[in-house]
């Protein structure tokens, strides 16, 4: 199964240059934990719930004044669309990143999460399972 065919493809972004309290609200509204930081259209980073609560709030620093690209996660590792998806889970847990930006031509066309393969995985085991009931049922069936 490739990439491009468990990735979401409704990526929400935003500058690099807003402060993690736009950062906040932008994911509370939209109901995602990660939003992928641009500087003039180039993708320049990526900034998650979790870094905002690491990097800046434990910190003690003010939410409502630092800025996106000072609590961003750079360099942005990402995959293709046609890359297998066991090889981007397998880059996701060696790197220990939890959502990868899928690139294509210069371009982000989607974003994968962990949650992405896990459902996919899931998927792809329920139907194995019911391959082989089928497969076992009919190596039952009487011969006549």
């Amino acid at each position: 199964m490739l990439t491009q065919e468990i990735m979401s493809t409704h990526i929400h972004t935003i500058a690099a240059e807003d402060t993690l309290m736009d950062a906040a609200t932008k994911m509370r509204e939209a109901d995602v934990g990660c939003l992928v930081a641009t500087d003039d259209g180039e993708i320049a980073g990526i900034i998650t719930d979790r870094d905002l609560v690491v990097r800046c709030l434990s910190e003690g620093h003010d939410f409502k004044r630092c800025l996106v690209s000072k609590h961003m996660s750079i360099p942005v590792i990402s995959v293709p669309p046609s890359k297998d998806m066991l090889e981007t889970a397998h880059m996701m847990m060696e790197r220990d990143i939890r959502r990868i930006p899928v690139i294509e031509k210069g371009k982000t066309v989607g974003l994968v999460s962990l949650s992405d393969i896990a459902q996919a995985m899931d998927t792809a085991v329920q139907q194995m399972d019911n391959a082989v009931h089928d497969l076992l049922m009919g190596m039952g069936a009487s011969r006549a």
